[in-house]
């Protein structure tokens, strides 16, 4: 019986996207008595938010300018030091990005005599998160009298501020493969995550491993090949186009269940588990690119979002297999059943995934 619900919710996973990371990329720095904001977003992102139908019409950035910075910025002012800077000079526009049309909207805000002298403490409510969808984040490089920081908003957390970054991109690392509850929870009730495919990719691991030892070694495993391309990738030493890194994130979800179900179950899973990370680690990659942080924040991002990259792996991991060992004891058949459908199921959202990232 344990098996069916199991294969229920991966064969609807074929439904999801394969690293359907969505951000919005917010650059904050002082200069000539005022500080300038600028936030890039996906067009249709920006449509949704301002309620404009899709598709949208013609020059719909100039025509709905007004609603849009309302909708993405203009909700809320900026606080430094605890008093509101108002907004001046808002604009929209649209722009060719590294992967397409993005828009953005920027404006300037303007503080209290005195307050922009000095680098105080900056905060930015963003109440368009609250209406966001559950994956998306804003990710924010803030640069005040020459002291840069980091930080992360999403639906839990709506806004961002120029305290450490650090816990922000831990949380972001778990959020990034569905660890958040409200990821899991909307207003309808329960829901797949976004971070389906990496939650599956996890699963698979597991269920090539043989012993709670193994399975630590393939998420660790895999979180030093994702670092090490996330890093390599940030610093624009390492680039590959978008469609072949979602492609190949898809592949590796669906080769790791396929070695499952060919028996290929071993204790140097590790090591695949290390090549394929390296696939996965040039995903999150171009968000921190695009935000240009200087290199001690970005060497801070790359850490803090792996650390919660492996916790988050960590917990999956072993509740996955604490279930796998109980039905070992309890029935071998249900173990045997449980986990070639479960495999299955993975392997078949994976060429899903692959075909559909390759050729859409």
């Amino acid at each position: 019986m344990g098996a069916y619900p199991l294969a229920l919710l991966l064969f609807l996973s074929g439904h999801a996207q394969a690293h359907p990371l969505d951000v919005g990329l917010l650059d904050v720095r002082d200069g000539s008595g005022r500080i300038s904001v600028s936030l890039q977003l996906n067009p249709l992102e920006a449509a949704r938010l301002a309620e404009i139908a899709l598709p949208p019409p013609v020059n719909w950035v100039s025509v709905f300018e007004p609603r849009i910075f309302f909708a993405t910025l203009g909700k809320a002012a900026p606080r430094l030091d605890g008093q509101d800077c108002p907004w001046r000079n808002p604009r929209v526009r649209r722009e060719s990005g590294a992967e397409g049309a993005v828009i953005r909207v920027s404006a300037q805000a303007v503080c209290p005599e005195g307050k922009n002298e000095r680098a105080g403490s900056f905060s930015l409510p963003l109440p368009l998160l609250e209406k966001a969808t559950g994956g998306f984040r804003v990710i924010a490089k803030i640069e005040l009298m020459g002291k840069v920081s980091s930080s992360v908003g999403n639906r839990e957390r709506p806004f961002v501020a120029s305290s450490p970054g650090f816990g922000a991109f831990v949380a972001l690392g778990a959020e990034h493969i569905g660890l958040a509850r409200g990821q899991w929870f909307g207003e309808s009730g329960l829901r797949l995550p976004e971070g389906l495919d990496h939650i599956l990719f996890v699963i698979a691991l597991v269920l090539g491993s043989l012993s709670w030892l193994n399975a630590l070694k393939a998420v660790t495993g895999f979180t030093l090949g994702h670092s090490l391309t996330l890093l390599l990738s940030s610093f624009g030493w390492l680039s590959a186009p978008a469609r072949f890194v979602e492609s190949g994130i898809a592949f590796s979800i669906a080769c790791t269940a396929m070695l499952v179900l060919l028996g290929k179950r071993n204790a140097h899973s590790w090591k695949l588990a290390a090549v394929f990370g390296l696939v996965h680690g040039l995903g999150f990659a171009s968000a921190l690119r695009d935000l240009n942080l200087s290199r001690g924040s970005l060497v801070e991002g790359v850490f803090g979002f792996n650390l919660g990259v492996e916790l988050a792996q960590l917990v999956i991991a072993l509740l996955v297999l604490g279930i796998f060992l109980v039905l070992a004891t309890k029935s071998a058949a249900a173990h045997w059943i449980t986990l070639k459908v479960s495999a299955s199921a993975i392997a078949l959202s994976g060429v899903y995934w692959a075909f559909e990232r390759m050729f859409a």
